[in-house]
């Protein structure tokens, strides 16, 4: 008479490893995030679209509008929102001429009493982030 094993085999151990790390896999790669931009993406965006539009007016030549809504960046047809919970303090428009020029100034972004900053330095295109 043959001895009954109840133990799991090499095999299944590995089959029930493999599956628990598929689905641990998964669900890391599907954490929750919170709904809307994070400031640092929209940094990242913004200078991805800023750095596109002032390549096309230089090579164009002709003025581009970066116009700031209450609650996204619009160029073109592309829009870019805000980080989540953020809205322009005031609507501007930035203008970006064929030279690559961008006048001096500053867009405020409100969440509460957060308070973003899109500075436009030096007049030669160069920005920066500061949060308050």
């Amino acid at each position: 008479m043959k001895p009954k094993f109840s133990a799991y085999t090499l095999v299944e151990s590995l089959f029930v490893l493999g599956i628990t790390a598929i689905l641990l896999t998964l669900a890391l790669s599907f954490q929750l995030r919170p709904p809307g931009q994070t400031v640092s993406g929209f940094e990242n965006q913004f200078t991805a679209v800023f750095q596109k539009q002032r390549l096309q007016s230089q090579n164009t030549g002709k003025d581009v509008q970066l116009e700031f809504t209450k609650h996204r960046l619009v160029v073109d047809q592309e829009s870019v929102p805000y980080p989540a919970g953020y809205s322009a303090q005031t609507e501007k428009i930035v203008v970006i001429k064929a030279s690559g020029y961008v006048a001096p100034g500053h867009i405020i972004f409100e969440k509460g009493k957060e308070i973003l900053k899109l500075i436009f330095q030096f007049g030669g295109g160069s920005y920066r982030f500061e949060k308050e």
